[in-house]
């Protein structure tokens, strides 16, 4: 692109300059002075320059931007070498309050939003960043730091930086900041032994759902023992078991159904009910009266599933925390997990029921062999060795 020089018309007392953008000419009127004017142009120039490659305006550009009269800047976001939000600079609420509605059209669950928020409004708070150019990397490692020493686990500080770089990513994509975070890395949360789940035994199953008893959490014994199931036989996670109603449940096709809106990847699903769920279901809707829309569990409550699980390992004797792993709600779906595994089911089988998209993804996190269990998987080798030779 050549470079833009200012003239002044013989019959007009302000500068202008011609240039050509997007195929189409332009005039534009600048100022009265020539040296006003030519800086004026080879900022424009500059503009021009970003819009065609995509780079972020500096500083600068954003400074000369918010110079700018009506004008000029009607005429600038009319041809579209700049956004109307360009050089208007809104704090970091504002664009926060943006971001949110960006999320709220995408497949993002409530929760994962209200997380998502939650996360930058934290660092923001922290570090006392008002604007989105406050942001530095400096900044961003000192509040990763912080929730370290505050005793954080490493998936929740891996958490908080993917939010932190989501949101960072979605700025730079509005030219609204130039941190560069790519050389922050993720924490190994293999290390970090709060973290590795574990599942429970057959006989640890079977304890914990005979051992139920009393009132506690806003259930009944009987009604924490289905919360138990949707688990370990459903494969349910928390939010779903919470936000289920009475018309969800299908006795007479032995199913039950998750709303779209209420599942982790939002696609809803119908699954299949174990004899025990459909059982234990039976029996404690016979004694109710309540209507398809009415929620299923009244009393439960809503981001207490790991204490209240907590409560009834301890009666049980079942230990939280072990050298295996700990027991916390999300378990009992990697116990059903594992469960499925050691019954043989084919992989595509296994895969549907714990609603993945990857097999991988089953097999890697929610599979949790035992010695025992290899031990049972070699002496059937054995066996099939023994009766080969037998045969022959």
């Amino acid at each position: 692109m050549s470079c833009m020089t200012p003239h002044k018309p013989k019959d007009k007392n302000v500068y202008r300059v011609r240039f050509t953008f997007n195929g189409k000419q332009r005039v534009l009127s600048l100022h009265k002075l020539k040296t006003i004017s030519a800086y004026m142009c080879h900022n424009i120039e500059q503009l021009i320059s970003c819009k065609k490659t995509g780079t972020i305006l500096s500083p600068e550009l954003i400074q000369f931007i918010e110079s700018l009269d009506d004008y000029i800047r009607e005429k600038l976001e009319e041809w579209q070498i700049i956004t109307p939000l360009q050089g208007k600079k809104l704090t970091l609420k504002e664009l926060l309050s943006q971001y949110q509605s960006g999320l709220e059209g995408k497949q993002v669950t409530n929760a994962r939003i209200k997380e998502a928020i939650s996360i930058i409004k934290r660092f923001a708070s922290w570090c006392h960043y008002t604007y989105p150019s406050d942001i530095t990397s400096d900044g961003v490692r000192a509040y990763l730091k912080h929730i370290a020493y505050s005793g954080m686990s490493a998936r929740t500080h891996n958490k908080h930086l993917q939010g932190i770089k989501q949101f960072t990513n979605w700025l730079s994509i509005r030219q609204e900041c130039t941190a560069d975070l790519r050389g922050i890395n993720s924490l190994n949360e293999r290390t970090d032994k709060r973290l590795i789940r574990r599942s429970l035994t057959e006989e640890e199953r079977e304890c914990l759902l005979d051992s139920l008893e009393g009132y506690h959490h806003g259930l009944t014994a009987e009604e924490r023992k289905i919360v138990y199931l949707f688990a370990l036989d459903a494969g349910l996670r928390w939010n779903e078991i919470r936000t289920l109603s009475v018309g969800d449940i299908d006795l007479k096709n032995n199913s039950l159904i998750i709303q779209a809106k209420n599942e982790k990847a939002r696609r809803g699903a119908e699954l299949p009910l174990s004899d025990e769920l459909i059982d234990e279901l039976s029996l404690f809707l016979s004694g109710i009266i309540k209507l398809p829309s009415c929620p299923l569990f009244e009393g439960i409550w809503k981001d207490k599933a790991g204490q209240m699980l907590k409560v009834d390992l301890k009666a049980a004797n079942i230990e939280f925390r072990t050298d295996e792993g700990q027991v916390d709600f999300h378990s009992l779906r990697h116990t059903f997990g594992t469960r499925l595994a050691l019954s043989g089911v084919t992989p595509q089988i296994h895969m549907a029921l714990m609603r993945h998209s990857d097999i991988n993804l089953t097999m890697k996190y929610y599979v949790h062999f035992r010695l025992n269990n290899l031990k049972e998987g070699l002496s059937l080798l054995n066996k099939k060795k023994k009766q080969a030779n037998t045969n022959a």
